[in-house]
């Protein structure tokens, strides 16, 4: 299921289901309203897929606490859980804790990493697309590399600018 008032996830539902059936899986697709599409979501759990947008862009990794924690509002598999059902999501709580308590930079990417690692095995969601990032800067501005996912700030702590002249 998907909102019908989102033209975009209609023709990549759409589209999933094409490929499927290439496959010879049988999809059924239901485009929904989003409020039916959330009280499905959030508090019926009457559905067996969703394809729904999560995450507002922000790019500290914390902020998708809710989401990725087990107890978090957002927690699409398991949800609504008192503990975490398995130890790969007691083991992302726990790094997401430290996340949020520390400051140190490279500390924090290494247990997002760990999270992501986790993410990649277990597969409680299939990320299907990112968004089309446009980003201007100023030609003095040495080391930059832009990524598909972490535009160009993600190496924030090795970019430097030429003075002006």
């Amino acid at each position: 299921m998907t909102n019908s008032s989102n033209g975009l996830r209609v023709e990549m539902a759409t589209v999933y289901k094409e490929n499927m059936a290439d496959l010879g899986i049988e999809v059924e697709l239901q485009f929904l309203d989003f409020n039916t599409i959330i009280n499905k979501t959030s508090d019926s759990f009457n559905y067996e897929a969703c394809m729904l947008g999560l995450g507002g862009g922000a790019p500290d990794p914390y902020a998708g606490k809710d989401i990725l924690m087990s107890g978090g509002r957002l927690h699409q598999w398991y949800p609504q859980q008192p503990e975490p059902a398995t130890e790969w999501e007691a083991r992302i709580d726990e790094l997401m804790r430290q996340i949020g308590r520390h400051t140190d930079v490279e500390q924090r990417k290494a247990y997002f990493f760990e999270v992501q690692a986790i993410m990649a095995e277990q597969q409680p969601l299939i990320f299907l697309v990112s968004p089309k990032d446009f980003t201007g800067y100023r030609n003095r501005w040495q080391n930059i590399d832009p990524t598909p996912l972490g535009g160009v700030t993600w190496n924030e702590e090795s970019l430097w600018a030429q003075p002006t002249q």
